[in-house]
């Protein structure tokens, strides 16, 4: 007997989907920020970076999340099998991919704007911090996307 297995998700989703399906990509991703951060502020300790970018990627996370629950799917019912095998699923639409690429762009200004606000928040006083998050984020998606496709392909 053979079983197919269909993860169905809403395309806002799908930024948020690739730490579950390929958590290297994830920690790879959260690597290249701390390194990024770490090169541009080494007057901060390895310590606080670590601390900042965890907690910043964990509110970004959170609130991009919940967020993509209240943006299109891009999921459209479908009715799968014949005769009395017939049964209604979801499966992309023909907008699917429209909308999950703009997902990562929702999420790429997203995450910067929530991570700058955390790190604002963290009291340093910091030269071109919103220049640094934003390279940050550039290296951290470079990262997150190479290593997703890699896995897939």
């Amino acid at each position: 007997m053979t079983i197919l297995a269909n993860v169905i998700f809403p395309a806002f989703s799908g930024p948020y989907m690739i730490a579950y399906f390929f958590p290297l990509a994830a920690v790879g991703a959260v690597a290249a920020e701390i390194g990024v951060m770490r090169h541009r502020h080494s007057e901060v300790r390895w310590s606080l970076i670590i601390a900042i970018v965890f907690v910043a990627n964990l509110l970004s996370w959170f609130v991009g999340d919940a967020l993509a629950n209240w943006l299109p799917s891009g999921l459209e019912p479908r009715i799968v099998g014949s005769g009395d095998r017939q049964f209604e699923t979801l499966g992309p639409g023909p907008d699917f991919e429209t909308y999950l690429i703009a997902a990562f762009a929702v999420a790429f200004v997203l995450s910067i704007l929530l991570e700058f606000v955390v790190w604002k928040a963290s009291q340093w006083r910091i030269q071109g911090l919103f220049r640094s998050v934003s390279i940050a984020h550039l290296a951290s998606y470079a990262v997150l996307i190479a290593l997703a496709l890699a896995h897939s392909a």
